[in-house]
């Protein structure tokens, strides 16, 4: 595998977040690297992780949303992986141990098979419980739209599930609380996801708020709507057809389009933040309000009323057409990923300005070209032990040395022995730091064995960070 890199084109360090990893992943090839699960220091942009979609390293999967989330107290990657056909998963929302152990696999529960999770959403809730979305097949009268009596609909859905357990908890399907009409997209009858029909809400993130009720965005419908936590009524609506809010900033509040990642930002649920695609047609240099933009909106649920608080557009201006993420990092910097424009940016929590901004690939050549997109990006802690073992080669009397997955690597221990030695009378010859994913350190001439034990901060040897001894 060849990991991206990154095009710097903004690095502020002494105001970017001081998160040591960003969580990121690409959704086809890049070059000669399949789809992949990676995980970057944030310091240097060097490579920490890096894992194919497929075990074989094909590029018949996809991998998405790759994060940290704390579980029953316990820290767990969490990614979604599958099939590129968009999302029908036989490997599920998998959540992995410090050692990338896969230790809960969430799926769809109690639903006909043709029923697949989708893969937008995986998220760890304050109950200990997962959300997951999910896409279904069902028939639908689509003369409303213009479509046949006998029509196919792909139904958005979303389940909350125990994933220790695996015992289903909630429900909920778009088409019980949404009307056909309420769509933006004409009918058409496609496969994605893993299921054909027409895709007419596209739910593409939940979360549940600390009073039960849950937030769900719809790309298909330009609607962010919140619903009760036991009935799945719609408690309200905002944007597209269905809104229910007066817009106090010139429309600019509610115009939003196409859009993903809606999060509350504060515990009255007055902030919400979301990434707005705006349009469907990718563009790169776009000016005014038709841009993507990360946007923060005050809600007045008293009032009934919209306004916006904050917005964040790409230096140069963009339009993304699909994917996108909006995050807000400790430091109440805001991280947005462009989706299928391959960039992150971080803004200044204060001033808004952008203080990181970076390109792992080239731009996309049209709409249709996913070659190069990241669903979401995330930056934040972890620590992680893996189960294999380093990786050392000697190749021209250079030893290179690296431990995929490993974070607390600071210095490599090298062990040798001369000719006429034997392979287990290694004696320690020299310390050296770790630089970047793949360390390399001259060898002297007469080593006939060597090996790399990895150190920790406190240059104390970490268990299982011996590679295998090498014979020149």
């Amino acid at each position: 595998m060849v990991a991206p890199l990154f095009q710097v084109t903004t690095w502020d360090k002494t105001a970017v977040d001081r998160a040591p990893y960003i969580f990121m992943s690409t959704l086809a090839a890049i070059g000669d690297s399949p789809p992949a699960t990676y995980i970057f220091q944030s310091s240097d942009l060097s490579l920490v992780y890096a894992e194919p979609a497929a075990a074989d390293g094909s590029v018949g999967s996809t991998t998405a949303n790759v994060r940290t989330q704390k579980l029953n107290d316990e820290t767990y990657l969490t990614y979604w992986r599958g099939p590129n056909v968009g999302g029908n998963s036989s490997r599920g929302c998998g959540f992995y141990n410090q050692q990338y152990e896969l230790v809960y696999d969430v799926n769809p529960v109690g639903l006909a098979p043709e029923v697949v999770l989708d893969i937008h959403e995986c998220q760890v809730t304050q109950d200990n419980t997962v959300l997951i979305s999910i896409y279904a097949a069902r028939p639908i009268d689509a003369r409303p739209v213009g479509g046949p009596a006998d029509g196919l609909l792909i139904d958005s859905l979303f389940q909350e599930i125990d994933p220790v357990t695996n015992e289903l908890l909630f429900t909920w399907a778009a088409i019980d609380h949404f009307v056909i009409t309420d769509s933006h997209v004409p009918y058409e009858v496609i496969t994605t996801s893993g299921a054909t029909g027409w895709d007419w809400s596209h739910l593409n993130s939940v979360e549940k708020t600390a009073d039960g009720n849950y937030l769900v965005s719809f790309r298909h419908l330009s609607t962010v709507s919140l619903h009760n936590g036991t009935t799945g009524a719609t408690i309200w609506a905002l944007g597209g057809k269905a809104n229910q809010f007066a817009d106090l900033s010139g429309g600019n509040a509610t115009n939003f389009a196409w859009q993903h990642d809606a999060r509350f930002r504060s515990a009255d649920l007055r902030l919400l933040s979301l990434f707005d695609n705006q349009g469907d047609n990718n563009q790169i240099g776009c000016t005014g309000v038709s841009c993507s933009r990360g946007l923060l909106l005050d809600l007045d649920f008293e009032a009934v009323t919209a306004r916006v608080e904050r917005e964040y557009r790409y230096p140069i201006g963009l339009v993304s057409d699909a994917m996108g993420s909006y995050g807000v990092l400790d430091n109440g910097n805001v991280l947005v990923g462009w989706g299928l424009n391959p960039a992150i940016t971080e803004y200044h929590s204060d001033t808004g300005e952008c203080v990181f901004d970076v390109q792992f690939a080239p731009w996309p050549a049209n709409e249709n070209d996913f070659t190069n997109a990241n669903y979401r990006v995330f930056k934040g802690d972890w620590m992680a032990y893996p189960a294999w073992p380093p990786a050392a080669v000697v190749e021209d009397g250079v030893l290179y040395v690296s431990w995929n997955g490993a974070t607390e690597v600071s210095h490599w221990a090298i062990y040798t022995a001369a000719d006429g030695e034997l392979s287990d009378s290694l004696q320690l010859d020299l310390v050296a730091p770790k630089d970047g994913f793949e360390t390399s350190i001259a060898v002297k001439k007469k080593t006939r064995y060597v090996q790399a034990k990895a150190l920790n901060r406190d240059r104390q040897a970490i268990p299982g960070g011996s590679s295998a001894v090498i014979e020149l």
